[in-house]
């Protein structure tokens, strides 16, 4: 894995120009998706870059958006590698899993908020499309596993906010997580599902790569 975390990625993103900060305060539900919309429709795609907003309206944290899929040069970054040489090496990774590793601490785990103090007002989640879009949407790494087997698989699927206790995530038939959370659904028991933000770009990658590839696989005819 090139970096070990969201972080080192971001400050080898704005060391390459291809981070760029907003100083100026911005609305969640309004500026954000606008501007990200204006740069993918006005530049080229060598041109474009990462966008992070400093001063959201209401939050207490920076939004980072278009980090991973800005350009070819980005994702060639993430994987430190050329960007002609981009699929064949998430082909590589793929083809050699690394198991994952369980422990008793991570950093992920520094602040840990239950209760009523597990609010998601605290996340500036953004609202995409001002005026089409319902709520504000998460568009990040989801967890699920199956009930009867232990396996466990990450996707990207878009989950709207909808309020600050619960959210809707878009489970599309076919797709591995709607099947793993089928497994707990259909015997009457709440499925476990995590959302996973700001994990190392090669994750947020290989999750995008691998689920890409299973849609794929679903509907092909052969199946």
């Amino acid at each position: 894995m090139s970096y070990p975390d969201m972080r080192g990625y971001l400050m080898a993103l704005e060391r390459h120009g291809l981070l760029r900060r907003v100083s100026q305060p911005v609305d969640r539900a309004r500026d954000i998706g606008c501007l990200v919309k204006w740069m993918y429709q006005a530049l080229r795609d060598e041109q474009r870059f990462g966008l992070r907003f400093d001063q959201v309206a209401g939050a207490t944290m920076p939004v980072v958006t278009s980090a991973l899929g800005a350009n070819a040069s980005a994702v060639a970054l993430a994987l430190q590698c050329a960007p002609d040489a981009i699929n064949t090496t998430l082909t590589a990774a793929l083809q050699q899993p690394i198991r994952p590793k369980v422990v008793d601490v991570a950093p992920c785990q520094a602040v840990a908020l239950t209760g009523d103090d597990a609010d998601l007002d605290r996340l500036p989640i953004v609202t995409w499309t001002p005026g089409k879009d319902r709520a504000p949407y998460l568009t990040t790494i989801v967890v699920t596993r199956d009930h009867d087997t232990g396996k466990q698989n990450m996707g990207v699927y878009r989950t709207m906010a909808r309020d600050r206790r619960s959210v809707v995530i878009n489970l599309a038939p076919g797709r591995q997580g709607f099947r793993n959370v089928k497994t707990w659904t259909d015997k009457g028991k709440t499925a476990p599902i995590a959302w996973v933000i700001g994990a190392p770009p090669a994750v947020h990658l290989a999750t995008v790569r691998t689920c890409a590839t299973a849609t794929t696989r679903s509907n092909s005819p052969a199946r």
